[in-house]
């Protein structure tokens, strides 16, 4: 049953996570990119070949905000776009051997990151942490 309490209750833990989250990216990973681009740099890398219309339905995200990022990452050299030949006006996005490499660096330093945190606590409490984000992801996939 959904009630004041239930709803003021997740309304404070999303807060909480978002800031949470937000110190971790301002904070650890020093790099030039936004945690939204560096989510588009992963959907791109763990896919041979994507599309910006499959970015943004998986990222939910507005085609604007996406479009400026592809932008940004085609002028820093790091982003390839071939031409779908099933369909002439869409691209395929992959990564080039240089966004390769920048997402290696990034994603190195966002395990080096969570090993740091992780260190403050026990094993006990790691594995209570991730059984609980597990948890938590398993019942919101109910709400899709």
């Amino acid at each position: 049953m959904k009630n004041n309490s239930s709803i003021d209750k997740i309304r404070s833990f999303n807060r909480f996570y978002t800031g949470f989250i937000g110190h971790l990216n301002n904070n650890l990973i020093y790099s030039n990119y936004t945690l939204q681009e560096v989510r588009v740099l992963f959907e791109i890398n763990c896919t041979t070949y994507i599309t910006a219309k499959q970015i943004r339905e998986m990222l939910r995200m507005d085609k604007g905000y996406l479009s400026r990022i592809l932008l940004k990452f085609d002028k820093l050299g790091i982003l390839k776009k071939e031409i779908d030949i099933t369909d002439g006006r869409t691209y395929k996005l992959s990564l080039t051997q240089k966004g390769k490499l920048e997402f290696s660096k990034l994603n190195q330093a966002s395990e080096l990151q969570i090993m740091s945190f992780l260190s403050n606590l026990d094993e006990q409490d790691i594995c209570m942490l991730t059984k609980n984000m597990e948890n938590i992801q398993n019942i919101l996939l109910k709400i899709k």
